[in-house]
């Protein structure tokens, strides 16, 4: 009997969304083993600065802590405020173009992310320092840097993806998360 071999995934790209699926992959091993690779064009972790701020809904907080280990949740107050500053609202605000308030439905008060992750009904959100949740989710992930995705090819038994840098990964399944135009998602014209 032939035993099977391990899939290989690859993700190009080390941002929220490639490290969340990361997380998430290795945390439920036990259902589906799969040998994951992560990429980033980026030399390090502070080659480039991360963007602003974002808000993280009380269903965004609930889906990232089932994707994360607890080691990585128990890390995840390092990204938001604390305390969480006691104001009106912490939910999605409507205005007119001068600022005046046209909606804004109630929302449940919450004192961190785990209080806004148990909020099942309506839509509670909180400010989340977008540069620092991703160093927490970078926490224990081997990303190979400085390897800039160029173009894949498929074939009848997986994927081989090209680097910048001359060398070449073979996979069985490719996830672009690097950038809405990236050559890993502009042949299939993915976003």
């Amino acid at each position: 009997m032939q035993q099977d071999k391990i899939p290989t995934i690859i993700i190009v790209g080390a941002g929220l969304g490639g490290l969340s699926l990361y997380h998430a992959l290795i945390k439920n091993k036990d259902k589906k083993e799969f040998n994951v690779k992560i990429f980033e064009r980026e030399s390090s972790p502070t080659d480039r600065w991360q963007g602003y701020h974002i808000g993280l809904s009380n269903y965004g907080a609930q889906s990232l802590l089932n994707c994360i280990p607890s080691s990585i949740a128990a890390n995840l107050p390092k990204a938001m405020p604390n305390p969480v500053p006691d104001v009106e609202t912490h939910g999605i605000i409507i205005t007119d173009q001068v600022g005046n308030v046209l909606l804004a439905p109630p929302t449940k008060p919450f004192k961190d992310v785990y209080d806004l992750a148990k909020i099942s009904r309506g839509l509670s959100s909180m400010i989340t320092y977008r540069d620092r949740l991703r160093d927490v989710l970078l926490e224990d992930v081997p990303v190979q840097w400085n390897k800039k995705c160029i173009e894949y090819l498929e074939t009848k038994e997986g994927v081989w993806v090209s680097f910048e840098d001359g060398t070449q990964e073979f996979c069985n399944i490719l996830v672009g998360a690097d950038r809405i135009n990236s050559p890993s998602n502009m042949k299939t014209k993915i976003t």
